[in-house]
């Protein structure tokens, strides 16, 4: 038999391929959870768990990605997020992280990056920004699934979109609030007293009006443009399109609200202004439209009809500290406070509180249950171990020797020596009475503020701050 006849047809051989290059990372190509959704995971959190996942402390970290970008970006021991749109660092940021886990252009939606250039700075969050969480979720956490979510971080966010309870951001035992760079195996029971931090709240979505339920779902809108991986950047100009064409179509109409035409007035004098996520929902609810049209399509939008009816007996959106607070939004308030300083104040009975902050008995039931059910239950706590009549009776001494003083915490220990005079307490206990003393009287204080009513010019140029 010849050699040709042994052969195979020529067609038959085929040369091996070359083995497929692998794509070596310095850390973990951990993938980002929730992506192209409204509950996309923070690159905050995104960082924890990579932290958890390869062992090391969250200040190494943050070491290994300044050697990898040639310059700190991450400073140590921060406390605030290093993701919430600062566009001058957020680029590098994210790049160098992207570069280190081979993750490229992914990691990058689990921020607000998408709008960064048309947002400021705090444009979503205050620079103290405090760790929050929903109970439910911390409850029902699965290690495989589970994420903490962008919108946490959102400032003007109140609620969990997945079980409409509200977010909290103190630990309901102690009531202290939760170090952001927790490790993540920690991260659900509370730093200082170890109470776990997930429980079953019950949802308040059910309660909210339309138009809280409204600034809800246009931060959801949001935060699911920034998660898309198919969005680019935004251009830094859309805002400032739908100023201008805002007002080439409006600019001159009476009709329109004093607080509508001094933001269009931004354009004029101020045209590289950035515009902060609470603004721009006041802006679209005044307008009639939603963040995304302004966002997306700002000159077809602004050059619709203002939609005012919608805004009849509200004094625009309620996103502002504003001095008119109505009763139980001043006793919410005051039982905040109160649990802040829980560990360091009398918890007085919440009649005393209501009465201080001029709440109403019928006020009281919309106070927020999540706000009610932490004071009720810290109190309980905290009267095991005083003596509360001894310490009611001794406020309003201590709230009359306050009235004489300037209201500041450092003024406290002026009428310590007071309060021991005129009740059988301790310094130690009359130095929380007059802590109790300080919130009730700042209570008081903004009742009595929110007797006087604005001007119309006034409340106008509040909306702007």
């Amino acid at each position: 038999m010849s050699m040709s006849s042994t052969m195979a047809p020529e067609q038959s051989f085929k040369p091996l391929s070359p083995p497929q290059a692998r794509m070596w990372t310095a850390l973990p190509p951990l993938q980002l959870r929730g992506t192209g959704t409204a509950q996309v995971e923070s690159l905050d959190h995104y960082l924890i768990r990579l932290v958890d996942l390869v062992g090391i402390t969250h200040d190494r970290m943050l070491e290994i990605c300044n050697a990898a970008a040639g310059q700190i970006l991450f400073p140590p021991h921060g406390t605030s997020s290093p993701f919430l749109c600062n566009e001058t660092e957020l680029e590098a940021r994210i790049a160098a992280i992207e570069r280190l886990t081979g993750q490229n252009d992914l990691l990058r939606h689990g921020t607000p990056w998408a709008c960064s250039a048309v947002m400021g700075v705090h444009a979503f969050s205050s620079a103290a920004r405090a760790r929050r969480w929903c109970p439910v979720c911390y409850l029902q956490w699965d290690v495989d699934r589970s994420a903490e979510p962008l919108t946490w971080s959102i400032e003007i966010k109140k609620l969990c979109s997945l079980h409409g309870s509200e977010l909290v951001d103190r630990c309901r035992s102690c009531g202290k609030a939760q170090p952001v760079r927790t490790h993540y195996r920690a991260r659900r029971a509370c730093r200082f007293c170890r109470t776990p931090l997930g429980w079953d709240a019950e949802p308040v979505s059910a309660h909210l009006t339309p138009l809280d339920r409204w600034v809800e779902s246009q931060v959801d809108q949001v935060i699911e443009l920034c998660s898309d991986p198919a969005q680019e950047k935004l251009p830094a100009d859309r805002f400032h399109q739908f100023l201008e064409a805002f007002s080439v179509m409006h600019g001159d109409r009476a009709d329109l609200p004093s607080a509508l035409r001094s933001v269009v007035s931004l354009w004029s004098y101020a045209p590289a202004t950035k515009i902060s996520l609470k603004m721009l929902v006041n802006l679209a609810g005044m307008h009639g439209c939603s963040v995304l049209d302004i966002l997306l399509d700002p000159v077809r939008t602004a050059q619709r009809e203002p939609f005012f009816g919608f805004w009849q007996g509200f004094d625009y959106l309620p996103l502002t500290p504003r001095s008119r607070l109505r009763g139980s939004v001043r006793l919410q308030v005051a039982l905040r406070n109160l649990l802040r300083r829980a560990a360091v104040c009398y918890l007085p009975s919440l009649a005393l509180v209501a009465d201080h902050a001029g709440c109403k008995q019928p006020e009281i039931l919309h106070v927020q249950n999540q706000v009610l059910a932490a004071y009720r239950q810290a109190r309980r706590v905290q009267h095991g171990k005083h003596k509360s009549k001894l310490f009611e009776q001794a406020i309003q001494p201590a709230l009359d020797a306050l009235g004489l003083i300037q209201i500041k915490r450092v003024m406290l220990y002026k009428i310590v020596p007071e309060i021991v005079t005129a009740s059988r307490l301790d310094k130690t206990d009359a130095r929380r009475i007059a802590e109790t003393a300080l919130i009730l009287r700042r209570a008081k204080r903004a009742h009595d503020a929110s007797l006087a009513v604005l001007p119309d010019t006034a409340r106008d140029t509040v909306w702007l701050q």
